[in-house]
């Protein structure tokens, strides 16, 4: 008799959207692990993959350590796959990127937006293959949403025709003998059924997320299976294919999200991880870097952030948008922390250029409430619901009477309407729609640093000289 051939079951653990949430991840780590052991000690080939969105920088211990503690938490559970989110490549630079996937555990998969010469953007992948003790060949396509034209328009990269690129790598892939392909995909659920769609033929399973879609159950579109599992931390994907070798089909699936609730306990070595994390977040957040001797008022730290970022561009103007602070400071001892809770909005610095006709514009329209009084989200705006606010300026000065803006200077002499100004600023006063003010319109960038915010170059200046402010 010939020997019988066993159906061959792979189990893959799937996580998405931590946004750094670390006090759920470490006992969401804990189910990790009795999951890995118990399906292992069935027989079950196990692959740990997380759909991108791990980090956030708007959580102080991920921003202060700049990511490093979101891999050691990824490496010590060794994750075997890690998608790409709109968290990891809008706020790291590639340069970041390649220094923290040097000390990953797992390649991080990213095939749909490359640099412009065609090169993978910081160390990542296109693809991955994970070979299983039974010889099953898994191969892994990482995309993510390519946010329209951000990527292109705001940090200089190309994307890729994403259902192209995914069935050339496919194709790739089956002719290196894979036999299961799975896309890992920061796109949104709505985006997974349409590329399910059109991928059929190219495409096993959908690892979805982006869109903290909890799917307790798998989506079944044209024969591709797609889960996804929540955001937060909340929950554990698992999925577990049965593979027959014979006829090199997916014979069966079982899915289940594990919960992770409000009694799971802690895992011990990332309780550990994370400590330090916040040990090291801690001092840095509470380091003095600045004494006032009376409170400092909304508008003056608006007008003092201008200030800052008209020094550090050596420009002639500083211009900066009333949202980028929620309130004042208060007197005395100011902190690193103190700072990160008043400047919570998350604004790239950029020098710009806008003709003096522009300037003169948007000191009238400061004036209006329709503009200043707007309810602004997304954009790295923060809190939610925050107004954006008048725009202060440092080198400008002006008369005001009745509404009526007049003896404008720049830096003591006349404003040249017709000539064009440097000006030292946020990125989000070269984009009108998202500051709502019509004299924008016509901005000329010099260059935007999508990586480095306006609340660092003040803390950065302060750093350097703690100073007493009365």
């Amino acid at each position: 008799m010939g020997a019988i051939i066993m159906n061959v079951k792979i189990s893959l653990l799937h996580t998405n959207d931590l946004h750094s949430n670390f006090n759920e991840w470490i006992k969401l780590a804990s189910i990790i692990k009795k999951q890995r052991l118990e399906l292992e000690s069935k027989g079950n080939s196990v692959i740990l993959i997380d759909g991108g969105d791990h980090f956030d920088v708007s959580v102080p211990e991920c921003a202060t350590t700049q990511g490093r503690l979101n891999i050691q938490m990824l490496n010590e559970l060794k994750f075997d796959v890690l998608g790409v989110g709109n968290n990891e490549l809008a706020r790291f630079s590639p340069k970041h990127l390649s220094e923290l996937i040097t000390v990953s555990y797992a390649p991080w998969l990213l095939a749909n937006v490359l640099h412009q010469n065609g090169n993978q953007i910081g160390n990542t992948k296109s693809n991955h293959i994970i070979k299983t003790k039974e010889g099953i060949k898994i191969g892994f396509i990482g995309i993510t949403d390519q946010l329209g034209t951000l990527y292109e328009d705001s940090f200089g990269y190309k994307n890729k025709d994403t259902s192209k690129i995914v069935k050339n790598l496919s194709n790739e892939l089956r002719k290196e003998g894979v036999n299961i392909v799975i896309l890992v995909s920061h796109c949104g659920f709505d985006q997974d059924i349409t590329l399910a769609n059109e991928l059929n033929e190219f495409v096993d399973v959908i690892i979805g997320a982006h869109s903290h879609t909890i799917l307790h159950q798998p989506e079944i579109i044209e024969g591709v299976i797609i889960v996804q599992a929540g955001s937060h931390g909340d929950y554990l994907g698992e999925l577990t294919l049965e593979y027959n070798p014979l006829t090199k089909k997916i014979v069966s699936y079982d899915a289940i999200l594990h919960e992770n609730e409000l009694l799971v306990q802690k895992d011990k070595n990332q309780e550990k991880i994370l400590f330090k994390g916040k040990e090291e977040t801690e001092a840095f957040l509470n380091k003095e870097v600045l004494f006032l001797e009376k409170a400092l008022q909304h508008q003056e730290l608006v007008s003092w952030l201008a200030k800052v970022m008209k020094d550090y561009y050596k420009a002639e103007i500083g211009l900066m948008i009333g949202a980028a602070a929620k309130e004042g400071l208060p007197v005395g001892r100011i902190s690193i922390r103190d700072i990160y809770n008043v400047c919570a909005s998350l604004i790239c610095t950029a020098h710009l250029e806008m003709k003096g006709s522009q300037i003169i514009g948007l000191l009238q329209e400061r004036l209006d409430p329709k503009i200043t009084t707007r309810v602004v989200g997304g954009y790295g705006f923060r809190p939610r619901g925050i107004q954006i606010g008048k725009i202060e300026f440092s080198g400008v000065t002006w008369e005001e009477l009745d509404g009526r803006i007049f003896n404008i200077k720049v830096n003591g002499t006349n404003i040249d309407k017709n000539r064009w100004y440097k000006i030292g600023t946020g990125e989000h006063l070269h984009i009108v729609k998202a500051c709502g003010y019509p004299s924008l319109v016509g901005t000329r960038v010099i260059e935007v640093n999508d990586f480095l915010y306006v609340r660092d170059v003040l803390i950065t200046s302060l750093l350097e000289n703690v100073k007493v402010v009365n």
